[in-house]
């Protein structure tokens, strides 16, 4: 009987030991995510910045292209395009 008591104080203690373990170990491995997390959220954040640069740099290049080339010529005009659908048709020239 007091060898069966003397297993099962064993099974305890080895049961409280590997418990603690896996403790320790979700505890050291949450670190590890939270480390991971904030690295990335800061990458992610540098990113934003950089595509919003670039986004405005090329905004900005599409407007600049725009002025500079009215500033060119001598005249600025529209083109007016029309787009049918369907067979031709013949059109009266006015």
């Amino acid at each position: 009987m007091e060898e069966l008591q003397d297993i099962g104080k064993q099974l305890q203690r080895s049961l409280k030991n590997i418990k603690s373990r896996k403790a320790q170990l979700f505890k050291e491995e949450i670190g590890k995510l939270q480390t991971k997390e904030k690295f990335l959220l800061e990458e992610n954040e540098r990113l934003r910045e950089k595509i919003g640069l670039k986004q405005r740099h090329a905004q900005e290049n599409v407007g600049q292209q725009d002025i500079g080339s009215c500033n060119r010529s001598t005249q600025c005009s529209e083109v007016v395009t029309e787009l049918f659908i369907g067979l031709p048709t013949r059109r009266k020239i006015s």
